[in-house]
This record gives C-alpha cells, structure tokens and sequence, in this order.
C-alpha cells in the first residue's frame, strides 16, 4: 500500500472516530491546510484553533462540515 493510500485510510479511521486535531494533522500531510479546509466548509479558522486548543468547544455542525470538505476533496 502507498503512503498516500494509507493516509488516506488513516484519515478514514480518524473521521470515523471524531477526532478532529488527527483528522487535520492527516489532511495537512496530504498537501490540504486548515485555513483552507476551514474556509471551504465556512467555518471559522479560529473557533477551530480555539477548539484544538481547548479553550472553544466545537458545534458537531461545523465538524461534519469539516469531514464533509476534506472527504470530498481527498476523495475519502
């Protein structure tokens, strides 16, 4: 399996099991940053800082919004 390929099942994996500080740090491996996610999903690049950080919690809206643009555009 190529490293890209398993990637891409550990980002499955990770959506799978909510966690999104895993899913990002994936999809930033695969070339795809935060910002952009986050601008793409209309979720603002800063909650989503505030929330990794533990100082936000994280509306499950905007989390699906955010596995929703990065399933679609790694094709997950």
């Amino acid at each position: 399996m190529g490293d890209i390929q398993y990637k891409k099942a550990k980002l499955k994996v990770a959506i799978i099991e909510n966690d999104l500080k895993t899913t990002l740090d994936i999809a930033k491996e695969l070339g795809l940053s935060m910002r952009y996610i986050c601008n793409l999903a209309e979720v603002n690049v800063g909650n989503v800082c505030s929330y990794l950080g533990g100082r936000l919690p994280m509306r499950d809206e905007n989390k699906t919004k955010i596995y929703n643009v990065i399933k679609e555009v790694l094709n997950v």
